[in-house]
């Protein structure tokens, strides 16, 4: 089982990616509004990986991102953004994000960085 939470302040792309997700059976999805929201869940779901938006109200996605690398290290956080520079990529991948995806993001683009990243924990724990 995967455990996934969503951050994003839009409720259609939290819809969108729950639906994505409803077709996997092996991953259990939270969502969230907002960055303070996203951590206070963390606290009690341990979530695998976190896809975070960078552009919210209160607390940014990469702020998000330097918290989630202090209190959760390893889980894997993917930046999402709807104003994507190559700027902004490089910042995210620095702050130890593993993938930068574009909105709207593609379905299939959003299940290859999944599969990747999954296979990885996979691959960590057997190691650990």
């Amino acid at each position: 089982m995967i455990n996934i939470l969503f951050v994003d302040d839009e409720p259609g792309y939290q819809t969108a990616f729950q639906r994505l997700m409803a077709r996997r059976k092996d991953a259990c999805v939270r969502c969230s509004a907002s960055g303070e929201e996203a951590l206070a869940i963390l606290e009690s779901f341990a979530a695998d990986i976190v896809i975070t938006d960078v552009t919210m109200p209160g607390m940014n996605g990469f702020n998000l991102l330097k918290m989630i690398k202090i209190r959760h290290p390893l889980t894997f956080v993917v930046v999402i953004t709807g104003f994507g520079t190559v700027d902004q990529a490089v910042e995210a991948m620095k702050l130890g994000a593993c993938d930068y995806l574009v909105k709207p993001f593609d379905p299939d683009g959003v299940r290859r960085v999944l599969d990747r990243l999954i296979a990885h924990r996979d691959l960590l724990s057997r190691n650990l």
